[in-house]
């Protein structure tokens, strides 16, 4: 039966004692540590079982899929290995072409260069050749320079520029010449 000392409480005040409340705390508090420290102690021996199951699930392919890495990288280093030396032939050819070049280059150029080029090695020929041909085309005329001296003289025979000249019509150009020949003594 019920018990008198005991009011009649409803569920939800029951519930909802501090004292119930804070032995309730206390009690989960105490059964999580205990839950941790279990599973704390468990969790190396869960991972390396996790472990050992992953590899021997995996490991049906394992071994073929190893081979065919390896493989792989073996036609990589060789197709590297065959590029290098495809490098270095062609740098060899370039030089060895290069070499000839300058030998031609040197025999044909010797005669233009005289005595200076006695006793010297072939890149010494080529550089002396390319250092004097530098040095005439810095003594060359300038374009420029020509075309207004003959633009002057040009005027001091015909009072007229060659631009002058090249803008006249055919009739403009026979009286001038005629009268370029009356003035020189020319015959037509």
């Amino acid at each position: 039966m019920l018990n008198s000392a005991k009011p009649l409480m409803p569920a939800e005040a029951r519930r909802s004692s501090p004292a119930r409340s804070q032995r309730r705390q206390v009690n989960s508090r105490i059964l999580i540590e205990r839950l941790n420290m279990k599973n704390i102690m468990k969790l190396p021996a869960a991972l390396f079982a996790l472990v050992s199951l992953s590899t021997q699930v995996f490991a049906s392919g394992t071994d073929e899929d190893l081979a065919a890495i390896k493989a792989h990288d073996k036609a990589a280093k060789e197709a590297a290995a065959k590029d290098d030396a495809k490098a270095a032939d062609r740098k060899r050819q370039e030089s060895d072409f290069k070499k000839k070049q300058d030998a031609q280059t040197a025999n044909a150029v010797r005669p233009l260069l005289g005595k200076v080029a006695e006793g010297k090695s072939d890149e010494e020929v080529v550089r002396m050749f390319e250092a004097r041909a530098k040095q005439g085309d810095k003594t060359k005329p300038d374009e420029g320079a020509i075309r207004a001296k003959s633009d002057a003289q040009t005027r001091n025979v015909t009072g007229r520029s060659l631009q002058d000249m090249q803008n006249m019509s055919d009739a403009d150009l026979d009286k001038a010449e005629a009268a370029l020949l009356k003035q020189y003594g020319g015959k037509k």
